[in-house]
């Protein structure tokens, strides 16, 4: 985030060099030929990842209310077990603060990068309150153009957003040249 900021002027031993991915695969069943087909990773954000722990549960309501329907669905041949996406992406988020700073990260915040009117915005309220609830870790979103206006470099190269240093940039937007206007270059 530093160079997209101040371009290229921090040499690369200034910045820390953590990173944390965090995936979503999507797949879509072949009724027909009763195979399901890995369609997606991806690699931007884990959109929605937050709702996959109700998959198992949506698919057993649906397919015992419209038995019709989802008569090719049976619970017992797809492993939709609860994975607890929503606390794996959290404790990620924990994990990675931790290295950034591990003796004082409850004094750092999280940056969720996000588009100007937000859609997914629920899908990312349950990290914010889980991190804060589970971990104490503060969260702020803010856009891209906001994160411009609103950052400061200390004399410890630590980037700044309302005086605290952040310690994780979790992109939300930023991958669709809508997301870079003229006001934000």
């Amino acid at each position: 985030m530093l160079m997209l900021l101040k371009g290229n002027r921090y040499k690369a031993s200034v910045i820390k060099k953590i990173q944390l991915g965090i995936f979503r695969n999507d797949f879509m069943v072949d009724r027909l030929k009763k195979f399901i087909y890995q369609v997606e990773f991806n690699t931007i954000a884990s959109s929605m990842g937050t709702f996959s722990d109700k998959l198992k549960s949506f698919f057993n309501y649906f397919s015992k209310k419209y038995p019709t329907l989802y008569s090719d669905f049976k619970p017992e041949r797809v492993p939709l077990e609860k994975e607890n996406v929503i606390d794996n992406i959290a404790a990620s988020m924990y994990s990675a603060i931790k290295l950034f700073s591990p003796t004082n990260y409850t004094n750092t915040i999280i940056v969720f990068v996000i588009q100007d009117n937000e859609r997914n915005e629920f899908d990312q309220r349950s990290i914010e309150v889980l991190l804060w609830e589970k971990y104490n870790i503060k969260s702020v979103r803010l856009t891209l153009k906001e994160i411009l206006n609103k950052h400061e470099i200390d004399a410890n190269n630590n980037l700044l957003i309302d005086q605290q240093i952040v310690s994780l940039f979790y992109f939300r937007a930023g991958y669709s040249e809508k997301d870079y206007t003229d006001e934000v270059n």
